[in-house]
Parts: C-alpha cells; sequence; structure tokens
C-alpha cells in the first residue's frame, strides 16, 4: 500500500492542540500530524508497553519506550527466564488479536518463541525504539495550556551507573 496522502485518506482532527491527518499504512489508520509529533515517553517493553507504543504510534504520537533490560519483552527477556520455561496459556489466547504467532511456535511456546513473537510485533509495529536505556526518575514540571502534561524523563544507558 502507498503512504502518499489522497484526499480519501485525509480528515481533519479537532483536538484543540494540533492540526491532523490520517495516513493509512499497513491498512490501518495512522494520524500524521501538521507539525512535529508530540513526544511521549513509555516506561517498559513489555506486553502492555508495545501495545501502549503501537496504539500511540497509530494515534499519531511519536513515543519512545524505555527499557532498563537490554532486550525487550518484560518478563519474557532473557534475563528473566530459565531454560526450558513455556508458557502456561496457548499460542492462541496469548497472541495479539493484530498479530498471530507464527505456526511453527509450539502450542504452548517457549520463552524464546515468546521473545521472538514480542520482537516481531515490535519490528511489524515499530514500537520498540530506545530499547537498552533506563528510567531512573521522572520530574512533573506541571500542565501548560492545552492541557499537556510535561514530565522530563531522566535516562541512563544499561551499563552505566
Amino acid at each position: 500500500m502507498s503512504d502518499t496522502l489522497s484526499q480519501a485518506h485525509i480528515m481533519a482532527l479537532d483536538h484543540g492542540f494540533m492540526d491532523a491527518r490520517v495516513l493509512l499504512t499497513e491498512g490501518r489508520p495512522r494520524r500524521v500530524f501538521g507539525r512535529r509529533p508530540r513526544r511521549v515517553c513509555v516506561i517498559g517493553a513489555g506486553i502492555s508497553g508495545l501495545v501502549t507504543a503501537k496504539v500511540l504510534l497509530e494515534d499519531g504520537f511519536d513515543p519512545l519506550v524505555f527499557e532498563k533490560d537490554a532486550a525487550l519483552g518484560g518478563v519474557w527477556s532473557p534475563s528473566r527466564t530459565y531454560p526450558g520455561l513455556c508458557a502456561n496459556n496457548t499460542r492462541d489466547t496469548y497472541a495479539f488479536s493484530d498479530h498471530p504467532y507464527p505456526p511453527t511456535a509450539g502450542m504452548f511456546p517457549s520463552a524464546e518463541q515468546v521473545r521472538d513473537y514480542l520482537g516481531s510485533y515490535a519490528d511489524r509495529f515499530g514500537c520498540a525504539r530506545a530499547c537498552g536505556s533506563a528510567a531512573r526518575s521522572c520530574a512533573w514540571h506541571g500542565q501548560r495550556a492545552r492541557r499537556a502534561a510535561l514530565w522530563s524523563p531522566c535516562t541512563r544507558t544499561m551499563g552505566s551507573s
């Protein structure tokens, strides 16, 4: 599918803070702001963090995902699993509705298969930038006009103190 905008793909939104257009990518609408997208940070690249980043991307935001581990996956990252670990749910009940497991995955996927699945989800939807950077703290700066909340994450790269 073409990423070019046509009149059929453009829709005006009235959010009160930015003009936006909708662009169809991979058959799904994705809002593209007239100005630069709003930067949003997501803490954690586990299942919830990846889904959050994907939805934010689809809504036209620019999410930056911080994950303290060197790999994405949350509880499924290599540092938190052990050999022989498998999901206690079947792959059909432990999958995103828009991204099925590959048919080669076991009925009860191994930790490695779950990690591969989450990695393929992040690659497909482009929702896992900046893994390997941990958010140490977040500072609240109050609210600006138009209801924009301002937080500043303090980060560090893994391996540094």
